[in-house]
């Protein structure tokens, strides 16, 4: 159900088969973090000056991943406004290489672009539940085949029972696990 991927390679051991693997694919436009860190200094998200406490914090993991994940999709906005991308965009989904988006209620199997076909222009902005995968082992060929553990949006757990075992399950963690 997606048109068209923008894959942003984060990090700086990114393997060069990974990068040239994707390059190839159809549909497929790709960004290294070495593109999205120069094009930083004309980002209107880090003038913001909400934003500046957590992108330059290094305590503020949860925020600062965040941040980063606006930043890309401003970057992948960018580029699609200035030409660089020949592409028809409607919608834009970010997703992490760990998450799944479920998009339940979605007729034709669960298909992610009838389902933001059948929302309203008048609607700006959607927020799916995802589900994050949990690595039980230090490598994984792939997240959702080796992993059996996920995170949970809080939109998906029972309010009453977390509620009860909010504590026990997130210690001091704000991202709970069940």
């Amino acid at each position: 159900g997606v048109h068209h991927f923008f894959i942003i390679l984060d990090g700086k051991s990114i393997p060069v088969d990974t990068e040239r693997m994707y390059q190839q694919m159809r549909d497929v436009a790709v960004y290294t973090s070495t593109q999205t860190n120069a094009w930083r200094n004309e980002s209107k998200i880090l003038n913001l000056e909400r934003m500046q406490k957590h992108i330059h914090n290094p305590v503020c993991g949860v925020d600062r991943v965040f941040v980063q994940q606006a930043l890309n999709v401003e970057y992948v906005i960018h580029e699609i406004l200035q030409g660089n991308v020949d592409v028809s965009v409607d919608w834009i989904v970010h997703i992490d290489s760990d998450e799944l988006i479920y998009p339940a209620g979605a007729e034709n199997n669960f298909n992610i672009r009838s389902l933001l076909a059948s929302i309203p222009n008048t609607v700006g902005r959607v927020v799916f539940p995802n589900y994050e995968a949990v690595p039980e082992k230090l490598f994984n060929h792939d997240p959702f085949v080796d992993v059996t553990l996920f995170r949970r949006s809080h939109k998906h757990v029972d309010a009453a029972i977390y509620a009860k075992y909010k504590d026990a399950l997130k210690g001091d963690n704000p991202r709970y696990f069940l």
